[in-house]
């Protein structure tokens, strides 16, 4: 499996921090509403629990939420590495209902 390009649930994303700057989060409704091009999000798919891990893309995640969409494009590389995010017990794993906005 190499690098894709999918449409993923927001649900299904996992993210190691929670906050996001509104200001930034108000750019990017702008761009969506206006049409523009938004590049897809980064996506770590963690073959050794099945969950994605997001790298890159957390305002672009929030704001596609906030205007009531359920999926985003992701560009998704898999991860072989037995010490990856997924395999660590104290990793955080927060996801979209867990966002502060500051």
């Amino acid at each position: 499996m190499t690098d894709q390009l999918l449409e993923l649930r927001i649900e299904d994303l996992l993210m190691d921090h929670r906050e996001v700057r509104k200001k930034k989060v108000g750019k990017y409704i702008m761009k969506y509403k206006n049409g523009e091009d938004v590049p897809p999000i980064s996506v770590t798919y963690c073959v050794h629990t099945g969950k994605y891990h997001l790298n890159e893309g957390h305002h672009r995640m929030v704001t596609r939420h906030f205007l009531g969409k359920s999926s985003i494009h992701a560009k998704i590389e898999p991860c072989y590495l037995y010490q990856c995010k997924g395999n660590e017990p104290d990793c955080p794993s927060y996801n979209i209902r867990h966002v502060i906005l500051e």
